[in-house]
Protein backbone atom coordinates (compact mmCIF):
# COMPACT_ATOMS: atom_id res chain seq x y z
CA UNK A 1 0.00 0.00 0.00
CA UNK A 2 1.33 3.26 -1.04
CA UNK A 3 1.84 6.20 1.40
CA UNK A 4 -0.77 8.46 -0.73
CA UNK A 5 -3.36 5.37 0.21
CA UNK A 6 -2.43 5.54 3.67
CA UNK A 7 -2.73 9.47 3.65
CA UNK A 8 -6.35 8.42 1.82
CA UNK A 9 -7.96 5.95 4.67
CA UNK A 10 -6.48 8.45 7.63
CA UNK A 11 -8.42 11.66 6.07
CA UNK A 12 -11.20 9.05 5.97
CA UNK A 13 -10.90 8.00 8.99
CA UNK A 14 -10.71 11.72 10.54
CA UNK A 15 -13.59 13.10 8.37
CA UNK A 16 -15.91 9.86 9.65
CA UNK A 17 -14.56 11.02 13.43
CA UNK A 18 -15.79 14.48 12.71
CA UNK A 19 -18.81 13.57 11.03
CA UNK A 20 -19.54 11.35 13.83
CA UNK A 21 -18.75 13.96 16.73
CA UNK A 22 -20.74 16.32 15.10
CA UNK A 23 -24.01 14.06 14.56
CA UNK A 24 -23.59 13.23 18.81
CA UNK A 25 -23.18 16.69 19.89
CA UNK A 26 -26.81 17.80 17.98
CA UNK A 27 -28.61 14.27 18.15
CA UNK A 28 -27.60 12.80 21.75
CA UNK A 29 -26.64 16.47 23.39
CA UNK A 30 -23.14 14.88 24.39
CA UNK A 31 -20.02 16.65 23.58
CA UNK A 32 -17.96 13.79 23.36
CA UNK A 33 -18.71 10.71 21.34
CA UNK A 34 -21.40 8.86 23.20
CA UNK A 35 -20.81 4.79 23.70
CA UNK A 36 -23.30 4.12 20.54
CA UNK A 37 -21.71 6.91 18.25
CA UNK A 38 -18.16 5.00 19.50
CA UNK A 39 -18.85 1.79 18.21
CA UNK A 40 -19.88 2.94 15.25
CA UNK A 41 -17.01 4.76 14.70
CA UNK A 42 -14.86 1.68 16.05
CA UNK A 43 -17.26 -0.68 13.90
CA UNK A 44 -16.55 1.68 10.56
CA UNK A 45 -12.84 2.21 11.42
CA UNK A 46 -12.13 -1.92 11.29
CA UNK A 47 -14.23 -2.04 7.90
CA UNK A 48 -11.95 1.23 6.32
CA UNK A 49 -8.72 -1.08 7.79
CA UNK A 50 -10.19 -4.39 5.89
CA UNK A 51 -11.54 -2.95 2.97
CA UNK A 52 -10.54 -4.10 -0.47
CA UNK A 53 -11.53 -0.94 -2.28
CA UNK A 54 -9.57 1.47 -0.48
CA UNK A 55 -7.05 1.27 -3.40
CA UNK A 56 -9.45 2.07 -5.88
CA UNK A 57 -11.24 4.83 -3.49
CA UNK A 58 -14.49 3.28 -4.21
CA UNK A 59 -17.24 5.08 -1.63
CA UNK A 60 -18.94 2.52 0.21
CA UNK A 61 -22.52 3.82 -1.46
CA UNK A 62 -21.11 2.34 -4.16
CA UNK A 63 -19.41 -0.67 -3.41
CA UNK A 64 -20.40 -3.34 -5.15
CA UNK A 65 -20.02 -6.02 -2.16
CA UNK A 66 -20.75 -3.98 1.17
CA UNK A 67 -19.42 -5.15 4.24
CA UNK A 68 -21.48 -3.12 7.14
CA UNK A 69 -24.37 -5.04 8.32
CA UNK A 70 -27.37 -4.11 7.67
CA UNK A 71 -28.12 -2.10 11.36
CA UNK A 72 -24.90 -0.21 10.83
CA UNK A 73 -25.23 0.51 7.45
CA UNK A 74 -28.86 1.94 8.72
CA UNK A 75 -27.03 3.83 11.24
CA UNK A 76 -24.28 5.13 9.04
CA UNK A 77 -27.16 6.10 6.78
CA UNK A 78 -28.49 8.18 9.60
CA UNK A 79 -25.59 9.73 10.21
CA UNK A 80 -24.27 10.74 6.53
CA UNK A 81 -27.99 12.44 6.31
CA UNK A 82 -27.32 14.42 9.00
CA UNK A 83 -24.21 15.53 7.99
CA UNK A 84 -25.04 17.32 4.62
CA UNK A 85 -24.94 21.00 6.40
CA UNK A 86 -21.19 19.44 7.63
CA UNK A 87 -20.21 19.29 3.82
CA UNK A 88 -22.02 22.83 3.12
CA UNK A 89 -20.12 24.36 5.89
CA UNK A 90 -16.58 23.04 4.51
CA UNK A 91 -16.57 23.00 0.80
CA UNK A 92 -12.86 21.64 0.60
CA UNK A 93 -13.34 19.01 2.75
CA UNK A 94 -16.33 17.84 0.21
CA UNK A 95 -14.21 18.63 -2.57
CA UNK A 96 -11.88 15.91 -1.38
CA UNK A 97 -14.35 13.32 -0.32
CA UNK A 98 -15.75 13.76 -3.70
CA UNK A 99 -13.35 13.38 -5.88
CA UNK A 100 -10.29 11.92 -3.43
Amino acid sequence: MSQSDKEFMESRKELLYRLLSDYCRDVHGSEELCDDCRGLLDYAIVRINRCPNNVTRTPCSRCPCPCYSEEMRGRMKEAMDHSKPFFRKHPLIRFRYKFA
